[in-house]
């Protein structure tokens, strides 16, 4: 460019046709002297409105006050360029991320006499750019939350990078560096076998996925815990393991609540399996959860069957209707009930079973279904029947010689021969009407059932 050129302020002239870049010219002062099409696509502003003006203007109000564009021009003219990330300002007052480097302009004689701006939009990247920062951060965030540890291992050079979580859980000090052997002299006793005997089986399949839980013995305070390690595992060509990626997670208190749980219903299946009861529970909708041995035994059900057994068809066709009421209103109150009904035992025989049944609920207070006990009553209540009709017997026998009494009371009763009987005690227990009017007759007393002879007539003392 000419000495002669600048002092005419003519438009510097730049390639026309890089559209994909905004490029703009101004003078010393900042006065725009070239525009070319990709600053009117990027920026909404023609050439001829902006020709003289200052370039300013596409600076952010902020960035005006902060004084960013002389900055900018000043950096330029000491380094003879400057780069320029920042957010712009569009005619139609929107923004966007420009970058872009902001060059001197110099004339024949190695003379700055203004300045040329190249820049492109990048706001996509650089929305994207701060999304990534942001799930960066919150990824790190969740990971300190969650305590567990991220780590990357080099399978050839078992070379262990980790995150600052993985020398807590594994019991190293912070500023140690462990290798991957360091951490595998500290399984316990075959641990680091069953992990690769799991590996080797996982690649054979030619999977890549791994999920270990394992018990670690930390070298810090020498506790055994439980930790989760789960990875993504590259292969070679030839199914080698060449790299590894995942998490390590300390759920000791978690794995030893679960085995204690297990050892719980372990000992609950033993005590119920030898109880010689029938004990079941059932699902929040009445399906079978658990039959113990006793019950299984009951309906020939095998103990992998359980879960998908249906006792209904076993119920006595009669009990069917007497049954669904008491279950059907327990299970729609979550309250317990007690109720009598036949089932089909194993062999084709009706047993009578009393149910009493209690609800279930988690420690939230969700229902989850009823616990039962099943008593086999068949041989009570044949008892009971038997008992009843013993007593039935029993009560038309005592009314048959009631009646037999009665008969020969009113023969007596009705004779017009004079009968009194006489306990020990000199007690009459029995006398007839016949023989109360003769002695009344005789001796102008009439004796009644109770009276002592001896009282009512003494003369007979000595005959009695």
């Amino acid at each position: 460019m000419s000495a002669d050129r600048a002092s005419d302020a003519q438009p510097l002239r730049i390639e026309e046709s890089a559209t994909d870049f905004a490029i703009i010219t101004t003078d010393l002062t900042g006065r725009v002297i070239g525009w070319n099409d990709g600053a009117e696509i990027l920026l909404g502003y023609t050439e001829a409105e902006l020709l003289s003006e200052s370039a300013d203007i596409i600076f952010t109000p902020e960035d005006r006050a902060a004084g960013a564009p002389e900055e900018e021009r000043r950096t330029a003219l000491c380094e003879a360029r400057a780069e320029d990330e920042r957010w712009h300002l569009r005619r139609d007052g929107s923004r966007f991320w420009g970058s872009g480097t902001l060059m001197t302009l110099k004339d024949g004689d190695e003379a700055v006499v203004g300045f040329v701006k190249i820049m492109r939009d990048r706001t996509v990247q650089r929305q994207t750019e701060e999304a990534l920062v942001t799930a960066n951060q919150r990824l790190r965030v969740a990971i300190e939350a969650s305590r567990l540890a991220v780590w990357d291992l080099d399978v050839a050079s078992d070379t262990l990078a980790g995150s600052p979580e993985l020398n807590r859980i594994l019991g190293f000090p912070p500023d140690a560096q462990p290798t991957a052997e360091d951490i595998r002299l500290n399984y316990a006793p075959g641990e680091r076998e069953r992990l690769e005997a799991l590996g080797a089986e996982t690649f054979a399949r030619g999977k890549r996925l791994l999920e270990f839980e394992f018990r670690y013995l930390r070298p810090n305070d020498g506790l055994e815990r439980w930790l989760l390690l789960r990875a993504e595992v590259q292969l070679d060509p030839a199914g080698r393991p060449v790299r590894a990626v995942g998490v390590l997670v300390d759920i000791d208190e978690r794995k030893r609540s679960q085995l204690a749980l297990q050892e719980t219903e372990e000992r609950f299946r033993l005590i119920a399996d030898s109880a010689p009861v029938k004990l079941w529970m059932g699902t929040a909708t009445g399906k079978c959860l658990y039959l113990n041995a006793a019950l299984r035994e009951f309906w020939g059900v095998r103990e992998e069957d359980v879960p998908g057994f249906d006792w209904t068809p076993t119920i006595h066709p009669d009990d069917v209707e007497p049954l669904s009421g008491p279950f059907g209103e327990g299970m729609r109150t979550r309250t317990g009930f007690t109720v009598e009904a036949r089932y089909r035992r194993a062999d084709g025989e009706y047993r009578i079973l009393q149910t009493t049944a209690l609800p279930r609920f988690n420690a939230a207070g969700e229902f989850l279904g009823m616990t039962g006990v099943n008593l086999d009553v068949t041989e009570q209540r044949r008892a009971e029947a038997r008992l009843q009709e013993l007593n039935a017997t029993l009560e038309a026998r005592v009314a048959e010689a009631l009646a037999e009494r009665q008969v020969l009371a009113d023969i007596v009763e009705g004779t017009n021969a004079a009968v009194m009987a006489c306990d020990l005690d000199y007690r009459i227990p029995a006398i007839n009407r016949a023989n109360t009017s003769a002695i009344e007759r005789a001796y102008g007393v009439r004796p009644k059932v109770g009276d002592n002879p001896l009282m009512i007539f003494p003369r007979f003392g000595g005959l009695l």
